[in-house]
């Protein structure tokens, strides 16, 4: 009986720990499955964006627990390294924040996973689908409460080579505050929706976009006041400041060169006063269509709603959407299908970067003469040596003596010539737009000694990502490969798990806006084959070794300081004489 009652008590124990066992599993996974963080995260633009641009990422996130302080990943894999794109934030109890990341997804992505880590641990993560397009796409972005005839604007035909048109909707709260973020739009339509609510850095972003060479259309009609009263005046063809009924488009017709405008009218257009614009379509009295040149863009008003009649049942409609669209959507030859111009840069700056005395390779010739002089030293001189003192056997010990000295003075010739510093090259790339905004890009490269994972700290607030050129087995840079490298998007953007390598070069870059840069402007005349007249530099920077270019010549202009300005005499070759010699470039820093 001892024995049976010994068993019992072990089966007893045993189903005992089973049962606590279990019940520890069944709280972990209960806790696992009840975060108090609740994350809402969509694509931007339903996730279209091109290849090698910016998306943004909104992501709504909702606390219901203790005060928690977040940081919100999303993991981009990629060679060498994986980038991740994060953003911190503090959520205190009760509290809910909106916001964006700004990612740069493979060509390849289909779907990213937004993360919410804190303390190093996953609280809740969430799946979103993206949708990659060629470069060569013509992305048309559509801000209005209905898409009606907005839709027609797709089967519109552009010059140059084919490309097809790709329409996408979004609501105006989801306007980016980056020009990056709308970077991968060729155009924006802008009907009947509120723009009140757009905030400062919202609407800087749009003008910044077009500036650099978008095309923004605003539709007018009813609606039109509340489409323009909180865009920029700057942006404005005209001011709406009433609404006409229209019975006569034919200036309309004329102007997308088709048939007339069969639809019944009356027709709501909303007019005024043109600012500083080309009245396309109408008169000064009725202009139905008018645009102004901003920056390297332009921005057109239509007077009537794109949305109703007669676009939704006028023939002309494609025809009135390939004039409208037509001038600046010629696909650059230069660039190919798949690749945009900020990748072609990038590609190039990162071989820029390791321009440096550090990273240059030793001379072919001193390195001839010190393998000469080992060769010379670990063979006659050495046999010669030990056999005047009669030691030939002593040769398996000078010879791997000699071996090191010359491995040792190697190792300090390459110390002393690559250095024990930290160095950081840098090269900034402004482009200044007439108002006085420019966008600037800032590429780095770090140099460091030594093998070693750094965290940076950039007083930059624009967005920050990783340069990684393509294979280039001549190249004097070696980046290192594996690990993740954290871009910590903020008022001050930082780096986290930075890897270079012994004696290398890790790239990296920042691009953004800088909104008070002020002007270059010029008074210039073409005379007798000559360019004359003056430049001013209306800038808060000085502009050191400035050049005039026009074609393929060029003038040094000196340095510019903050309002100086310098006359310039030009002259010209003729057009018809052939052009031979270097390319411009290399002249530039002859």
């Amino acid at each position: 009986m001892k024995i049976r009652s010994s068993h019992l008590r072990i089966w007893v124990s045993a189903i005992m720990l089973v049962t606590v066992l279990a019940g520890f599993l069944a709280f972990d996974a209960a806790l696992g499955q009840t975060s108090p963080i609740n994350l809402q995260a969509t694509a931007a633009y339903d996730g279209y964006f091109k290849y090698g641009e910016w998306l943004p990422v909104w992501v709504q996130l909702e606390n219901s627990g203790p005060d928690l302080d977040v940081e919100v990943q999303i993991r981009i894999p990629g060679s060498p390294s994986t980038s991740v794109y994060a953003v911190e934030t503090s959520l205190p109890t009760g509290s809910r924040k909106r916001f964006p990341i700004y990612v740069l997804p493979n060509n390849f992505s289909h779907s990213l996973v937004v993360w919410v880590m804190s303390d190093g641990k996953e609280l809740v993560s969430q799946e979103i689908s993206v949708m990659p397009e060629p470069n060569i796409t013509y992305l048309l972005g559509i801000v209005a409460e209905e898409r009606g005839a907005l839709a027609l604007a797709q089967s519109a035909s552009l010059p140059g080579m084919k490309r097809s048109i790709v329409d996408v909707d979004f609501p105006v709260g989801d306007m980016p505050e980056r020009a990056e973020g709308l970077i991968s739009f060729d155009a924006l339509v802008l009907n009947d929706i509120d723009t009140s609510s757009l905030t400062p850095e919202q609407k800087t972003a749009l003008e910044s976009w077009v500036r650099q060479g978008g095309r923004l259309i605003i539709g007018g009609g009813a609606g039109a006041l509340r489409t323009v009263g909180g865009l920029p005046g700057s942006l404005l063809p005209l001011d709406p400041q009433e609404q006409v009924e229209v019975d006569d488009l034919e200036s309309l017709s004329e102007y997308a060169e088709t048939e007339a405008v069969q639809v019944p009218g009356p027709f709501v257009a909303a007019v005024g006063e043109v600012n500083d614009s080309a009245i396309l379509a109408g008169d000064a009295d009725l202009p139905l269509v008018a645009e102004k040149a901003v920056g390297n863009g332009f921005v057109d008003y239509v007077a009537l709603d794109l949305t109703i009649s007669p676009f939704n049942a006028w023939t002309g409609t494609t025809p009135f959407w390939e004039r409208l669209l037509s001038p600046t959507a010629a696909y650059p030859d230069w660039l190919p299908p798949d690749i945009s111009a900020r990748q072609m840069m990038l590609n190039q700056m990162g071989y820029a970067l390791t321009n440096l005395p550090s990273l240059d390779l030793p001379s072919i010739r001193g390195l001839a003469v010190v393998l000469g002089i080992y060769i010379v030293l670990v063979g006659p001189v050495n046999y010669l040596l030990l056999r005047w003192r009669k030691r030939l056997h002593w040769a398996w010990v000078t010879i791997p003596l000699v071996t090191i000295a010359f491995a040792a003075g190697a190792f300090s010739l390459g110390y002393l010539m690559r250095g024990n510093d930290l160095l950081l090259n840098k090269i900034s790339i402004v482009e200044v737009q007439p108002g006085g905004v420019a966008s600037i890009t800032n590429y780095f490269g770090l140099f460091s000694p030594a093998q070693q994972a750094y965290e940076i700290e950039v007083n930059d607030t624009g967005l920050l990502s990783p340069v990684n050129p393509g294979y280039d087995p001549w190249g004097s840079g070696s980046y290192a490969t594996g690990g993740e490298v954290v871009f910590i998007q903020g008022q001050t953007g930082r780096m986290r798990g930075l890897t270079v390598n012994q004696w290398s070069m890790q790239a990296f870059m920042t691009e953004g806006t800088w909104t008070d840069l002020g002007e270059i402007t010029s008074d210039l005349s073409l005379e007798d084959q000559a360019i004359t007249g003056v430049v001013h530099n209306n800038t808060s920077q000085t502009i050191k070794d400035a050049v005039l270019v026009i074609g393929n010549q060029f003038k040094r202009l000196g340095d510019l300081e903050p309002g100086a300005e310098v006359d310039v005499q030009m002259d010209l070759p003729e057009l018809s004489q052939p052009d031979f010699g270097p390319p411009l470039s290399y002249r530039l820093f002859e």
